[in-house]
């Protein structure tokens, strides 16, 4: 998507504002793939399943030859019937979105089936996704809902999903024991 806006979100990362009580967002961090006038799409990329790759993947007659307790990740509550994975963007599809230099979103089965047997380290499963209309999440930014940062392979690929939300935050030099606004949002 291109943008002709002063404030494009994509690539980076929305970090939730400690008061987003929104179960589906509390402590989320969302890689944001898109974002111009017509709306935004990210992946929340901090929210593990209980669903490992290998059970998401087995009825696809895909088999994932990696770790057995690898998790699937909960994109978010858009299009939960629909699969797509992050990886390093030296692979790429047909159905590729080329996010940042190093990271790439792909949707294609072929892929899948190539990162899953080739047992790549560097590969996130999502199911659903996360996605704003047009001006909703400029909205959500001005209330305070979110802060938006860089994205780094290294968050992304390197730091445990439970202390993503966290780590973001100190990424930018930011305590998030001590935000604190007088409000709660929803």
């Amino acid at each position: 998507m291109e943008n002709n806006s002063t404030l494009c979100l994509a690539p980076g990362i929305l970090i939730a504002a400690p008061e987003l009580n929104d179960p589906n967002f509390h402590r989320s961090v969302i890689l944001m793939v898109e974002h111009d006038e017509k709306g935004a799409f990210g992946l929340v990329i901090n929210r593990p399943m209980e669903t490992t790759v290998t059970e998401l993947l087995s009825p696809l007659k895909i088999q994932y030859t990696g770790s057995s307790d690898k998790r699937a990740f909960l994109g978010g509550p858009v299009g939960q019937n629909h699969i797509c994975f992050l990886h390093s963007s030296k692979y790429g599809w047909d159905a590729t979105i080329n996010v940042t230099d190093s990271i790439n979103l792909s949707f294609s089965l072929e892929g899948l089936r190539e990162l899953s047997e080739a047992a790549e380290e560097d590969f996130y499963v999502f199911v659903g996704s996360s996605g704003w209309g047009p001006s909703q999440l400029e909205a959500e930014m001005s209330k305070g809902t979110w802060f938006s940062h860089d994205i780094t392979p290294g968050l992304l690929f390197d730091t445990l999903p439970d202390r993503m939300w966290e780590q973001a935050f100190r990424s930018m030099g930011i305590d998030p024991n001590m935000i604190h606004t007088s409000y709660t949002v929803q």
